[in-house]
């Protein structure tokens, strides 16, 4: 089991949400003994999140007088973080043995984009294959987990093969947790 614990930081929003499950989940599957929590900005939004409490995960809500920092700090962890970003997959195992203190996927060598060919086990998925995050935030309202067929490039790489393939599995587990 390992001594790093991983924080996935998000916002309140509808697509945060699926984001925010989808980094969860990732992890999940892949290093499962690992200690996840999640943290956002307190939102005067009535709480989406409804997974957390039924997947037993801790979270804090945090308010502006605090930092992100400060948040994480405030979460019952061990000193060792390795944060996510929502739009992170974990889509393989990953040794974090060298994490130490608070470091962020972007900077601890473990995080690539989607269409790079560098294989490692941290992906950022704004453009992966034909979906692009930004274009599916302003046309979208669900997730994309079921639309994968439309999604996957014909010369996919990898780590774009390995966010659809967790994308799959997901959507009808996050549906179903999911519901009021």
């Amino acid at each position: 089991m390992s001594s790093v614990n991983i924080v996935i930081t998000t916002q309140q929003s509808n697509h945060n949400e699926w984001m925010a499950f989808a980094a969860w989940y990732s992890v999940h599957h892949n290093m499962p003994d690992t200690k996840v929590a999640v943290i956002f900005p307190r939102a005067h939004l009535r709480h989406h999140f409804i997974w957390l409490n039924k997947c037993h995960i801790p979270y804090l809500t945090y308010g502006s007088d605090i930092t992100e920092k400060q948040a994480i700090a405030n979460l019952d962890l061990s000193s060792n973080v390795l944060v996510m970003k929502d739009h992170m997959m974990l889509v393989r195992e990953a040794d974090l043995s060298f994490i130490s203190g608070i470091v962020y996927a972007e900077v601890s060598g473990l995080y690539t984009k989607a269409s790079s060919d560098e294989v490692l086990p941290i992906i950022d998925y704004h453009e992966c294959g034909n979906f692009n995050l930004a274009e599916w935030m302003d046309k979208q309202k669900k997730h994309p987990f079921f639309r994968t067929p439309q999604l996957v490039a014909r010369n996919r790489t990898v780590n774009e093969q390995r966010v659809f393939q967790l994308w799959r599995q997901m959507g009808n587990t996050f549906d179903f947790i999911n519901r009021p």
